[in-house]
Order: structure tokens, then sequence, then C-alpha cells
């Protein structure tokens, strides 16, 4: 797989921000289809904290120009990437994502409580317990025996740390409203995302295209949040209409 930070004057340069205690490995199917066409460069945060430190990192890893995707919460960094640099980002895709701040009221407090209750289980449990927790909520139920698709799904965030888990955590109980991103973009946006998404993103693609001056919005039938992993040849023709169509 070739893939580097470096822009190429042949092939466009697909930066590609992984989502909450996802690594690489979520984009798996897609690089591989794309290996040899598009200079590919995949996000690490590091030791970011915030959106705005995350969406920097992002920028500090990105070529001078890029089309831009992400996924759940890479795709509200990615947005946040597009705020700071909008000259920088010639094509934005988001996956699994939606714009909306953190729920008032007793809903957020929940939420927050919820994400936080998973930051424990990690810390006291491990992050293969993590992965357990979270599986029914990131793909269909009547997918969850299925070994080829769950097994590296529970292997990625196995991967990954509760101090990772913190910061994201953290990252999601201190969300804003992002419409005004979306209002204001002048390039291409690309919205996909699974009609059984497990936290609920689905109602909001409608409400996402509409905002933007020149979007496509796809929801794949029988698929959860992980998208790309869930129905990896849906997400690589929608992906390829975006970053090789016309600008």
């Amino acid at each position: 797989m070739r893939a580097n930070s470096v822009g190429d004057t042949e092939r466009p340069t697909l930066v590609l921000a992984p989502g909450m205690l996802c690594d690489e490995a979520v984009w798996a199917p897609l690089a591989q289809s794309l290996d040899g066409e598009a200079e590919l460069v995949f996000v690490h945060y590091g030791e970011a904290r915030g959106i705005e430190a995350m969406a920097e990192a992002l920028l500090a890893q990105a070529p001078a120009r890029f089309a831009l995707a992400g996924h759940s919460m890479g795709g509200r960094i990615a947005m946040e990437a597009a705020r700071i640099a909008p000259d920088r980002v010639t094509r934005l895709a988001l996956l699994s994502a939606d714009h909306l701040p953190k729920p008032e009221g007793e809903a957020g407090e929940a939420e927050t409580r919820g994400r936080y209750g998973l930051l424990n289980i990690a810390r006291t449990e491990g992050m293969a317990a993590v992965a357990e927790r979270l599986l029914p909520t990131l793909v269909p139920k009547d997918r969850l025996g299925e070994a080829a698709l769950t097994g590296p799904i529970k292997a990625m965030i196995a991967r990954q740390t509760p101090d990772m888990l913190e910061r994201q955590v953290e990252l999601s109980a201190q969300r804003t409203g992002q419409a005004a991103v979306l209002a204001g973009l002048t390039v291409p946006l690309l919205l996909i995302c699974g009609d059984q998404d497990g936290f609920g993103r689905a109602p909001f693609q409608a409400q996402m295209a509409a905002l933007a001056a020149d979007a496509t919005s796809i929801l794949v039938e029988h698929c959860g949040h992980m998208v790309t992993l869930e129905a990896p040849a849906t997400v690589d023709a929608a992906i390829r209409r975006w970053l090789f169509g016309p600008a």
C-alpha cells in the first residue's frame, strides 16, 4: 500500500480520518481498491485533545490541497478541518456522521454518562470488553454472527487505548453544531450512511445535504454504523464518483 502525505500531480490525494476507536483498518477495503489510483493519507490524532487540535493534527499530515473523507467522529473532525482551511479541501465526504451539537438536557447528559461508562470499562476490564459492549450498536443484529465482519472491528477497537478513548469521549461531550460549515462549502460533498446506523445518524443525511450547495447523499440499505466495512462495494463506487468526478 502506497500511502504518504505528499501530493501527486497525476493522482488525487485522499486524506482519511477515522472515527472513535478506529484506525486505518476502517478504510481497508477502500484503500485496497484505490491503491495505485490515489495517494492515501491515514490520519493519526496522536495526543491531540479537542476538536480543533485534532483538526490541526489532520491538516499537519495533509498536503497543500486534498480530498478529505471522515468516518463518524472523523467526519466531525473533517468538518472542522474544512472550516479552518477551506482553501485546502477540494472535496469532502462524511460517512456515518452528523452535524448536530450534543443534545441538551437529560438526553445529552445520558449520552455523556454512557460514554464515560465505556471509559470506565476500558480502564477496568480492557479494550476488548469495550469492543464487545459496542458491537451491537455498530452493526445490525442479524450480522453479529459474521466473524469476517465483526472480527476485524473487535480487533481494531482492542488495539486502541483507554487514554485515546478518554480524549475522544471529551470531544463528543463538548461537540457543537457544524451546520454553518456545511452551508459554507463550495466543494462537492458526499454523504454516506447506513439506514440502520446504531447511533441514529440516518435521519440527518437529508438535512446535511440540504445545507450544502453541491451534495450527494447515499443511504445504504441493511447497513449499520461501520459502512466502510459492511458495504465496501457501495462505498467504493460512491467514493470513486466523488473523487474522480468534475470539481
